[in-house]
């Protein structure tokens, strides 16, 4: 049950300057005297009462009837006083969490346990919006339902879709081009969890291979499954060498142990068969360990078909080997 909403400031509840003000700026950045720089700083501040974002403030305090709201940024020790003085907009929030206050930034575990301390909730009760992908990901990682703020709609949406006890929207999302500096932030976070280790071993068994550096390869294609603003699974179709083997790929999905038996391995192998058909694939392989049961039962489900079975043939990141069932499906696009 959701007892506390926690939002950022900047980029937020306060929009990012635009293009124009920016380059107004840039030409202003030269200025040396106390005056010059005074002014420059009223601008600054003048400019942010435009950025304001007043329909999701009006939402925020449509929720403070029902649930605990606070403000969690990375700021000067100016901000309170702007909150307060220039905005108007501290009033529906019960708390306040400034870096420059507390000796802590954002993505440090240590300010979001500080925040859910100092709100009375534990870290499921809570939720956390921020702009930035790797702020939700410091949440996340302390068990806060993290939401990457985007737009008004998509935010209030999910909001509202945890308040209501139901599991959120899952969106997918293709990690390359589009979404590159997202999965960078991503692989930083996530690399050194056990979860995905299936997505590494098919990469480059003998090796740790690094997120970023499958989602920049083109002949692999990497999905990324969030849900609430968290990494709830991941998905890859590998493209083997030579080119002449290029109609084929190999299929390799994880999906993070607080999201499994919801769907998300069923959404991602979806995707990746409508995509790698648009790419020209004929045929896709999976390899699954003979043990997982429920993983034989979805690509099962799914029209793959059982071609071999080889003991002791992929070696788990402990060292240990284990036996593999090899399934292939052919896959038209349309």
């Amino acid at each position: 049950m959701i007892r506390a909403v926690i939002f950022d400031v900047g980029g937020v509840l306060i929009r990012p300057p635009s293009a124009e003000e920016w380059r107004e700026w840039e030409t202003q950045l030269g200025l040396e005297t106390p005056e010059e720089i005074r002014d420059f700083q009223q601008a600054f501040f003048r400019g942010e009462g435009k950025r304001l974002d007043r329909d999701l403030l009006s939402f925020a305090r449509q929720l403070q009837e029902r649930y605990r709201l606070a403000l969690l940024s990375n700021a000067t020790d100016q901000l309170e006083r702007v909150l307060e003085h220039k905005h108007g907009i501290a009033g529906p929030f019960d708390l306040v969490v400034n870096s420059a206050r507390v000796g802590l930034a954002k993505p440090d575990p240590a300010i979001y346990e500080l925040t859910l301390e100092r709100l009375g909730v534990a870290p499921h009760e809570a939720i956390f919006v921020d702009d930035k992908v790797r702020n939700v990901i410091g949440a996340t990682r302390v068990g806060i339902h993290g939401i990457h703020h985007v737009s008004f709609e998509r935010t209030v949406a999910q909001i509202k879709a945890l308040l209501g006890d139901r599991p959120p929207e899952m969106v997918v999302d293709v990690a390359i081009p589009q979404d590159y500096a997202g999965m960078l932030a991503i692989s930083r976070t996530v690399a050194s969890d056990d979860w995905w280790g299936p997505v590494q071993m098919l990469a480059q068994p003998e090796t740790t291979t690094d997120i970023a550096v499958l989602c920049d390869d083109p002949e692999n294609l990497l999905l990324v499954a969030r849900a609430g603003g968290q990494v709830a699974g991941m998905g890859l179709l590998m493209q083997p060498t030579p080119a002449s083997l290029h109609h084929t790929a190999e299929l390799s999905i994880a999906v993070h142990p607080d999201y499994r038996r919801r769907g998300v391995a069923r959404r991602l192998i979806g995707v990746l068969l409508q995509t790698g058909a648009r790419r020209g694939i004929e045929l896709i392989r999976a390899w699954v360990a003979s043990a997982n049961g429920a993983a034989r039962a979805l690509i099962e489900g799914l029209g793959f078909q059982e071609m071999a079975r080889m003991k002791d043939e992929l070696q788990r990141p402990d060292g240990r080997r284990f036996d593999v069932i090899v399934y292939n499906k052919e896959v038209t696009d349309g």
